[in-house]
């Protein structure tokens, strides 16, 4: 099915969308007119008509997630389906060319042609990483999947995080946090009351008897858990992060080493 045709842009789209994504959206971007989404290229040309009810950016596959009467499909850059709407719910292709989608409360993985390369057996899935695994659950617990639907870390957490550019993931086992490896084996034991996944510097935050801290990929405090609440680091070439005490009132900004940069009252 073809939906699109080049027209110019006219004064009933009422908005566009940030052109700086042009590069990663095909040439395209997004433009809303009486409520629907089309595209327009860089010269601000209708490309692909406000047709739909929702559209995504372009993929570096070039194809788009978009919706139509509440089910979701995709389209290349012309406008023309290459998956018709049939999806209760659907996101991008990944770099390895599967797609997640989902019919109902069921979770699995199209190919481009749209056939089906994991059936949708999924209770709750992701979509595929650099590292060509990905997150799904089944029967409550969650584990790691291969490209073939396989499961290579048993669903035996009950949530897991993708894996971390240090090669740790936090899962959650019997109502504690820890850290695996690739290989699904703990690297840090789940002891942790509340955690969050590493940085790229290497550091992640975790609660311990209800006091807040940072380890790092062994599992080791660099950060003491001393505090009350720990806001979230930024990584800004070294990290850091700013934490508070109800006894002192007073804050803090951390390096990634622990060391303590800046302290003041509250």
């Amino acid at each position: 099915m073809h939906v699109g045709h080049k027209e110019t842009l006219a004064a009933e789209i009422d908005t566009t969308f940030p052109k700086e994504e042009l590069a990663q959206s095909c040439g395209l971007s997004l433009f809303r007119a009486r409520g629907k989404y089309g595209y327009i290229n860089s010269s601000g040309d209708i490309v692909i008509p406000a047709l739909f009810d929702y559209a995504a950016d372009f993929s570096i596959n070039g194809a788009a997630v978009v919706s139509v009467n509440g089910k979701y499909g995709y389209i290349d850059t012309n406008g023309d389906y290459i998956v018709a709407p049939g999806f209760d719910g659907a996101l991008p292709f990944s770099p390895i060319g599967l797609a997640l989608v989902w019919v109902g409360s069921r979770y699995g993985y199209i190919e481009k042609n749209g056939k089906y390369a994991i059936s949708p057996e999924f209770e709750c899935a992701y979509s595929f990483t650099d590292l060509n695994i990905a997150r799904a659950e089944l029967n409550g617990k969650y584990g790691f999947i291969s490209t073939k639907g396989e499961f290579i870390i048993p669903p035996t957490f009950d949530y897991a995080s993708d894996f971390a550019s240090c090669g740790l993931a936090l899962v959650l086992y019997e109502g504690k946090y820890g850290y695996i490896d690739i290989d699904g084996e703990f690297v840090i034991s789940p002891k942790f009351d509340d955690a969050y996944d590493f940085t790229d510097a290497g550091l992640a935050a975790v609660r311990l008897n209800g006091r807040y801290g940072y380890i790092d990929t062994v599992g080791k405090f660099i950060i003491h858990p001393t505090f009350n609440t720990l806001a979230a680091p930024c990584d800004d070439g070294c990290v850091y992060t700013q934490a508070y005490t109800d006894s002192n009132s007073e804050s803090y900004i951390f390096d990634c080493h622990g060391n303590t940069i800046f302290k003041a009252k509250c």
